[in-house]
């Protein structure tokens, strides 16, 4: 078998286009990535997917982290606007979670207001991440 670069995600042999049915009930996909977006305001789940979808992404929205978790993972290429400040499960103990299973999705960190969960205007989690 000869060998040869690896396809790009989404791709097939010849010359086949989105859609296509390439045989064997294979159809071309070329996924449009996700943003997912973790936010417990409303208004700012809301701006944000209007945004992304403006710029022709998909946006999917979730109220708190464990909602987030329990989504199945996505098989397309992906990343995460994740607000620090969460109910259930703050933003950067989600993304200690996440380190381990989700190593190819970039995350974006927002915050409307940044206080520390113990009182201090820094969190561990940033050391060595942010400049001081």
């Amino acid at each position: 078998m000869a060998g040869g670069p690896p396809l790009p995600r989404g791709q097939a042999f010849g010359k086949a286009h989105e859609g296509e049915n390439i045989g064997f009930g294979l159809a071309v996909a070329n996924p449009t990535p996700i943003v997912f977006v973790v936010d417990d305001d409303v208004s700012v789940g809301e701006s944000l997917e209007a945004l992304i979808s403006t710029e022709g992404w998909r946006a999917e929205c979730f109220a708190s982290a464990r909602d987030f978790l329990a989504h199945p993972r996505a098989g397309t290429p992906s990343c995460l606007i994740l607000d620090v400040s969460l109910p259930d499960l703050n933003g950067l103990d989600l993304q200690k979670q996440l380190a381990g299973e989700r190593l190819d999705m970039p995350i974006i960190f927002i915050t409307g207001v940044w206080r520390h969960p113990h009182g201090g205007a820094r969190h561990e989690g940033w050391r060595g991440r942010v400049p001081d």
